[in-house]
């Protein structure tokens, strides 16, 4: 597609461009989303926020700790096959089949603030769609509604999904609670079985 870029300036074209193509592909099945995607100890996560907040920052950080790689950097694709997600640049055609995609291990969202004062919390409604507003920082309403209406529906098929406020403390703190975050979704390979005993509402 062609998108006209006139009187911008690189950042802002390239901005203006990934989210013109993501408006025009958004559907039920695929989504984009304004994140670093890495691979960490064979699992693949997202590390997701507005501009400025330090995907690439932490990036770095959790390369040099653990030898992860960063396979895409600042904005990415989605696939959803029932209720597995796949993730990949956005450098596709027609589809983003590929063999380059990964089955995504989870979401980590680095927000701006938390009026509850927690290193990490996994968000209720209301503060899912603010994450997203975050997010998507560069769009205008309208298009925060296309491009949230992915995330919004898949939402609780997502394989871990927290958020992190990245400026509460310092930059290491933040790093180790974001890797803390990953080593446990990575470890955890068997499912948890809860037992209940007892009678009454619960």
């Amino acid at each position: 597609i062609t998108v006209p870029v006139k009187g911008l300036s690189n950042d802002k074209a390239k901005k203006h461009v990934r989210v013109v193509v993501s408006l025009q592909h958004t559907s039920v099945t695929l989504g984009f989303l304004h994140a670093n995607l890495l691979k960490i100890q064979g699992k693949y996560f997202l590390l997701a926020g507005p501009s400025g907040i330090g995907k690439s920052t932490y990036a770095e950080y959790l390369s040099k700790a653990t030898g992860a790689t960063v396979l895409a950097n600042d904005w990415v694709a989605i696939e959803r096959e029932g209720n597995c997600f796949y993730a990949s640049d956005l450098n596709f055609t027609d589809s983003i089949r590929h063999p380059g995609r990964c089955l995504l291990d989870g979401v980590v969202f680095l927000a701006s603030g938390d009026t509850y004062g927690r290193d990490v919390f996994v968000p209720n409604d209301q503060e899912y769609k603010d994450l997203l507003r975050e997010t998507f920082d560069t769009t205008s309403d309208s298009e925060l509604e296309t491009l949230s209406s992915f995330w919004l529906q898949s939402r609780d098929k997502l394989p871990l999904y927290c958020a992190i406020p990245a400026r509460r403390k310092p930059e290491a703190y933040i790093a180790q609670t974001i890797l803390g975050i990953i080593h446990k979704a990575a470890d955890h390979t068997k499912e948890i079985e809860v037992g209940i005993i007892g009678v009454g509402a619960i």
